[in-house]
């Protein structure tokens, strides 16, 4: 807007300037000429050098500032012309620079939509990622090895129940003439194998307070032990390494003192998972026989 109006006031100034030159050339113009006189003789003895008229005077003066004006207008107009190339030159830059600004924010607009589209692909990505390892995770989980473990055969329940009825025989010590002892196998209840790695299992009498006796043996077999299906698998025994006492075998039938047969075993499934599973039964004597407390079953991190 200023610039504009720079341009219009130089171009009136130089109107006005070529207004006044053409004023000036006017008045040279109608200036009355200068008349010989016709009473002055050639003689260089007569000859008399007189002043200037006013008028001639007047007309030189006015032929000097009207060149002066010539080139003043000149100048005017030359400084006018670099003003309004300047003037053009500047808006020529403010429009690059304008169109410079719309490009960056253009540019940095198609940055910003291809950083939006990049982190939602990363997204889209990890949440595939997460899901293919949850459906993988699901079909494991499916089709994993389950085992359960069940008592196949026990003297536990007719050593308590003979000593209940004051029929079995004692010995000079007063203990009974038998070892306690616990024959148990695992059943698959999974879709794939199992392998067994090792076994660890006890029969434990304690009361509330302290363990009053635990003989714990480890089995560790030389081949793997598959077990598949609900096939039956090897049989595992547990076995007390002494006797119990008569009094011991009263207490425990009195409720004073627990007989529980517990144990751990690990096994590995066909996705070469590990897992540990623990189990728990306990001598109930209403019933006279071994009862299932707990089995439970981690994932073993490797």
């Amino acid at each position: 807007m200023r610039s504009k109006v720079r341009g219009a006031l130089a171009i009136a100034g130089l109107v006005l300037l070529l207004a006044f030159y053409g004023w000036q050339l006017w008045i040279v113009a109608v200036q009355p000429e200068t008349q010989p006189n016709p009473h002055r003789t050639n003689s260089s003895a007569q000859q008399v050098v007189r002043p200037k008229p006013a008028d001639e005077r007047i007309a030189d003066y006015t032929e000097i500032l009207a060149i002066v004006t010539a080139l003043l207008a000149i100048v005017s107009a030359v400084q006018i012309w670099f003003l309004l190339r300047a003037d053009q030159t500047a808006r020529i830059s403010a429009e690059s620079a304008r169109s410079a600004v719309e490009a960056a924010q253009e540019q940095a607009g198609h940055l910003k939509a291809s950083l939006e589209i990049s982190s939602a692909t990363a997204k889209a990505t990890a949440i595939s990622a997460e899901a293919a390892r949850t459906s993988a995770q699901n079909v494991i989980d499916t089709e994993r090895a389950r085992l359960m473990v069940h008592i196949d055969r026990t003297n536990i329940a007719d050593l308590l129940l003979a000593v209940r009825s004051s029929v079995q025989a004692i010995s000079a010590g007063g203990t009974i003439q038998d070892f306690l002892w616990v024959d148990f196998k695992f059943r698959n209840y999974g879709r794939t194998p199992a392998i067994i790695m090792w076994v660890f299992r006890a029969i434990v009498i304690h009361t509330t307070i302290d363990e009053d006796r635990r003989q714990c043996t480890l089995f560790e077999p030389d081949d793997d032990a598959v077990v598949d299906g609900f096939a039956v698998s090897q049989s595992f025994q547990c076995k007390m390494g002494s006797l119990i006492t008569i009094d011991t075998a009263r207490d425990v039938i009195a409720g004073r003192r627990e007989l529980k047969f517990v144990g751990t075993v690990r096994f590995k499934d066909i996705f070469r998972t590990e897992y540990d599973g623990a189990f728990s039964f306990t001598y109930d004597i209403g019933v006279n026989r071994m009862r299932l407390n707990a089995y439970t079953e981690e994932t073993r991190q490797t």
